[in-house]
């Protein structure tokens, strides 16, 4: 669960079996590094089901907490990346191979793959590579329902230009977003002026807006008790 719909108090869910890309942007006094670690907590409990997770960290360690966690590969160099990137390219094929022959079961007791990118050298290092890029193609495309997900948790709140790096270009078509940041700051997707004025009024510690393709959302976030 992201939060609640402040329209209709009822609860805003991530549809996490769509796969693909979840991008989360904003101020950290707003609360978003709050709901990233909440996200990641409930990620790895039970109840979400098996869950792996790597993570591209950053020189800040933010995320160091799981650096030893059984269920986690954590670099905050970009060492790594290669390596991660063709591990989880080949546990994708694997699992698409068994899918074509026992479709839904196959998957049944398949950990989900979280790709955890937080480090801005990540994002060139990964932007720079073409294989790379075309195996996250891969994932957001012909293999989006193997269980893997790629979590961008430290997108900047700006507009993405035709010169961006390659993986900035993939966030920018892949509209699922979580914004931490008042409406009048939002630079990462275009709003109509009727959505600005809707939602004039600063945003509360925790608040952020749910974009999912061409819809906005104002949530009240859940972060840990």
């Amino acid at each position: 669960m992201l939060g609640l719909d402040y329209n209709t108090v009822s609860p805003m869910m991530l549809e996490i079996a769509q796969g693909g890309m979840f991008t989360i942007s904003g101020k950290k006094e707003k609360g978003k590094d709050i709901f990233v670690k909440y996200l990641l907590e409930a990620m790895l409990l039970p109840t979400f089901g098996n869950t792996e997770l790597y993570i591209l960290d950053d020189m800040t360690r933010r995320w160091s907490d799981y650096e030893y966690h059984p269920d986690t590969v954590y670099d905050n160099t970009t060492a790594s990346v290669q390596t991660i990137f063709d591990e989880v390219d080949q546990r994708v094929q694997s699992r698409y191979e068994d899918f074509a022959q026992r479709q839904e079961e196959a998957l049944k007791s398949e950990p989900w793959i979280v790709i955890v990118i937080e480090s801005s050298d990540a994002v060139a290092e990964i932007s720079a590579d073409k294989k790379i890029i075309g195996t996250i193609k891969g994932m957001l495309g012909k293999y989006r329902m193997m269980k893997v997900l790629i979590l961008m948790t430290n997108v900047e709140n700006a507009a993405i230009p035709f010169s961006a790096p390659d993986l900035m270009k993939i966030v920018k078509d892949n509209r699922r977003y979580i914004i931490f940041d008042d409406i009048s700051n939002i630079k990462l997707c275009d709003l109509s002026v009727s959505i600005a004025k809707k939602y004039a009024k600063p945003i509360e510690f925790c608040d952020a807006f749910y974009v999912n393709e061409n819809e906005l959302t104002k949530i009240k976030t859940v972060k840990l008790s």
